[in-house]
């Protein structure tokens, strides 16, 4: 693994600058966790609720409405994931859709 001296490098860089950037031990054990109900919650919550989370068409609304049931689910499913480094091994998580939007003018 890159230390983070060696990734910026040392010309220039005060090295208390890059201790002062560095995660304390609470806050490396808070974001090397996992995902709990709530940070999926939260998420969720602070989402376009109009807008879909893939290719499927189910709006954040509809998550948000059944998230009682799903919650606990796709937090098994994102933990998964995290621990595997990938996502699921279904290819419906892997697909995407991109839509061109034409600009003004010539297109």
């Amino acid at each position: 693994m890159l230390r983070i001296e060696e990734f910026l490098g040392m010309e220039g860089l005060n090295k208390d600058w890059i201790e002062s950037k560095k995660l304390n031990a609470e806050e490396r054990a808070e974001l090397e966790g996992d995902v709990t109900i709530e940070e999926l919650k939260k998420a969720l919550y602070t989402s376009n609720l109009s807008s879909t989370s893939g290719w499927d068409g189910i709006s954040y609304n509809v998550l948000k409405n059944f998230f009682i049931n799903l919650g606990p689910l796709l937090v098994k499913v994102t933990n998964e994931c995290m621990v595997k480094g990938e996502l699921t091994t279904g290819t419906s998580f892997k697909l995407g859709l991109i839509k061109l939007i034409p600009k003004k003018g010539d297109a």
